[in-house]
């Protein structure tokens, strides 16, 4: 079952623009952090790499650390979410960078 929720997502990755997909991924489907990167540039850079494997990503972090460029106290800090079915996926080819 999996793998046909992982086909519906990429179809519907490629299908809608990136805020719709947000959007419906965060209404529908269980988002999982996989990373958590100490600034927005870190994050952009593994968000790329999902994505260009077909793995939806969603970054959430705090406005103020990204508005003022902080990286202390945990303002910098930036997770990186995937749904769940793709969780492991994103996980292995992480750990093999």
């Amino acid at each position: 079952m999996p793998e046909a929720r992982a086909v519906i997502y990429l179809d519907l990755y490629a299908a809608l623009s990136p805020t719709a997909v947000t959007e419906k991924l965060f209404k529908e489907h269980q988002m999982v952090t996989v990373y958590v990167a100490w600034g927005q540039p870190e994050a952009e850079i593994v968000k790329g790499r999902l994505e260009s494997e077909g793995i939806p990503v969603v970054l959430r972090y705090e406005s103020a650390g990204l508005v003022y460029g902080l990286t202390v106290d945990g303002l910098g800090r930036v997770e990186v979410r995937v749904p769940a079915v793709f969780a492991s996926t994103a996980r292995e080819l992480l750990a093999n960078e």
